[in-house]
């Protein structure tokens, strides 16, 4: 993979704000990433062995391991801790690190999520589904609360945890959960309840709705999901309506709503959330 492309779903990544910035609705607190210089993850990027093929999920892994690394007041104690018994993989424990400015040990859950806003849904924040209908925000959390975190306490985690003489009450458990928020462009402005606003970077559409909000002299591309941190600043590669019309069509037909980069005839950038449903 090209060092550039690389460098610019790393500092996607980085960039992209945490959901939450307190504990008043997840009751977990939230850990957010240190803001990093371009030379700065430049360096990351030079010692983290890093393996070209990998889904979404698993790069953003190695990105946030690269920038804990980077980060002189983290101490990286272990990561991708597979929690067994019987031979039976109850599930996994993203990073464990030792907080050197507050002298305390942390486990950190990390999530990267793209979701869109559902108004139809009648719980307000039932609403942030995935772009394909198969996730949601709310499933997400329970997930988190019901199985990832209490597996720091549960007796098989015991054992690794005293080869590195840890107590598991004196862990700190927190997430650092990243997403990007795709909204209904009659809801820009509105302020959406219990999550970080600064997340909202564009707007989803229909495919009609699509072809009647762009133009044929407008640019386009549909990046591939491991690209959908990066910005559309940062793409060279454009086609035509026509061509990305045809993409958006292929997509649907395997209920798959692909994003969309936009550079306008205007010269603004834009990203979009094409959904098949």
């Amino acid at each position: 993979m090209k060092e550039s492309r690389l460098f610019n779903q790393l500092s996607g990544f980085i960039n992209t704000p945490s959901l939450f910035l307190n504990t008043l609705f997840t009751g977990i607190k939230p850990f957010t990433l240190s803001h990093y210089t371009s030379y700065e993850m430049r360096e990351m990027l030079s010692k983290i062995e890093f393996p070209v093929k990998l889904v979404m999920g698993k790069r953003m892994e190695y990105f946030f391991k690269a920038a804990i690394i980077g980060n002189p007041q983290i101490k990286l104690l272990a990561n991708n801790i597979q929690i067994h018994h019987n031979k039976t993989t109850l599930g996994e424990l993203d990073f464990l690190v030792n907080d050197l400015q507050y002298q305390k040990i942390v486990h950190i859950e990390l999530m990267y999520k793209i979701y869109v806003y559902d108004p139809n849904i009648q719980n307000q924040m039932e609403r942030w589904i995935g772009p394909n209908r198969k996730d949601s925000l709310m499933e997400k959390l329970e997930k988190v609360k019901n199985n990832q975190l209490p597996l720091l306490h549960s007796l098989p985690a015991r054992s690794f945890l005293d080869s590195l003489e840890i107590y598991p009450d004196n862990v700190e458990q927190q997430i650092c959960f990243k997403a990007k928020l795709f909204i209904p462009k009659h809801l820009n402005g509105y302020n959406f309840p219990n999550v970080n606003n600064q997340c909202v970077v564009g707007y989803y559409y229909d495919l009609q709705q699509f072809k009647e909000e762009f133009q044929d002299n407008d640019k386009f591309y549909a990046p591939e999901k491991q690209d959908w941190p990066s910005q559309p600043e940062n793409n060279t590669n454009w086609v035509t309506f026509s061509k990305t019309i045809k993409e958006i069509r292929d997509m649907h037909l395997k209920k798959k709503s692909p994003l969309i980069w936009i550079h306008k005839h205007t010269g603004e950038f834009e990203s979009a959330i094409v959904v098949w449903w």
